[in-house]
């Protein structure tokens, strides 16, 4: 039986919201769904990301076979330097991509980091992520892969390479990284802020760092440039000094940073 007007009827207001929500979940679902995924046909096991320290997030590891962790938002500001650890696993690498160019792939250039140290039973990868001057403001897809045996970006590794790859051992987890209004690295005028002084400074070459009196413990450092390309690093107690050889740097401002204590002002260097 056809009622008039009731299949011409325009949709309620309620309606329309209804159907713009649902294209918006299927766009976004399809969205989520167009990046690869790297393959581990070993299994994780032991040889996976453990824990992951980056900004305000401090994640562990629960289930490797579950890889999205896009509901961990890293906030970093454009043009900025962002300290990020990554803990792995017996002999595992580390690499770190960024989708800058929001494409929904990973691209060569967009590969940030790749190490491979490796240790038994785990290995604490140390290491800033330099975000690119003129970044657009907004979310983008953050990848770290942990691979066994490998750096995770050399070509030719037989144990698997890139944000794509066919690993043997190991994990990859997905961040959401959040480009919040830009601002310069901070390269401080002074170290009255600082966890530690330096003496002498400027330096010709060697140079006495000390620790203030009442920090303990072992912690890591790293030594890096203005535009945060860390050239050192490495572990020191607090409660003792320790010195440093610049000789071979050119002349310049460098910073060491206390990558425990990231919201304390790095200590400013100067080499004559």
């Amino acid at each position: 039986m056809y009622i008039r007007g009731v299949f011409n009827r325009k949709p309620t207001y309620m309606q329309r919201i209804t159907t713009l929500l649902s294209l918006l979940l299927v766009t976004a679902t399809v969205t989520r769904a167009q990046y690869c995924s790297p393959t581990f046909d070993l299994g994780c096991f032991n040889w996976r990301i453990l824990s992951i320290s980056a900004g305000q997030v401090n994640w562990s590891m629960t289930d490797c076979s579950f890889s999205d962790q896009t509901d961990q938002i890293i906030q970093a500001s454009a043009s900025d330097s962002l300290p990020m650890s990554v803990e792995t696993g017996v002999w595992a690498g580390c690499s770190v991509w960024v989708d800058w160019d929001q494409s929904g792939s990973f691209e060569e250039s967009e590969n940030l980091y790749h190490m491979y140290e490796g240790n038994d039973p785990s290995h604490i990868y140390y290491f800033n992520i330099g975000v690119p001057t003129g970044t657009a403001l907004g979310q983008y897809r953050l990848r770290v892969i942990a691979g066994w045996g490998s750096d995770g970006f050399t070509s030719g590794s037989e144990n698997g390479f890139g944000p794509c790859g066919a690993y043997q051992y190991g994990n990859f987890n997905d961040f959401t990284l959040d480009i919040t209004a830009s601002t310069a690295i901070a390269i401080p005028t002074s170290n009255s802020l600082s966890l530690f002084t330096a003496s002498p400074n400027p330096t010709s070459g060697l140079i006495s760092i000390t620790a203030h009196p009442a920090l303990q413990g072992v912690e890591h450092f790293i030594l890096e440039t203005v535009d945060g390309r860390v050239l050192l690093r490495w572990n020191g107690i607090l409660s003792t000094k320790m010195d440093l050889d610049l000789s071979s740097l050119p002349a310049g401002v460098y910073l060491v940073r206390n990558v425990d204590e990231p919201a304390f002002r790095p200590l400013r260097v100067v080499k004559n």
